[in-house]
């Protein structure tokens, strides 16, 4: 599946895999063996491997290629910077 950006270019969206595993380099949960519909609760974890924030992980049906991440409310500005750094 390829999607087009309004530049013209072709994009192929990453695979669950590579989203999965890029999630935990973040999070001490193995979000790889998340089935379609299965959701799981974990942690992101600081460079000394104390606890920042909690947060769920969810493989929607629907979308089995996607990850849904719902952030604790009050630190989701917080939760995204971390993942994108």
């Amino acid at each position: 599946c390829y999607y087009v950006l309004n530049s013209g270019t072709k994009y192929e969206p990453p695979k669950f895999r590579e989203v999965a595993a890029f999630v935990e380099k973040v999070v001490p949960a193995d979000i790889q063996s998340l089935k379609p519909g299965q959701t799981r609760y974990t942690t992101i974890l600081n460079d000394q491997g104390g606890v920042i924030d909690h947060l769920m992980i969810a493989r929607p049906k629907e979308m089995p290629a996607a990850l849904f991440i719902v952030a604790n409310a009050s630190m989701k500005h917080r939760d995204f910077q971390i993942l994108k750094e």
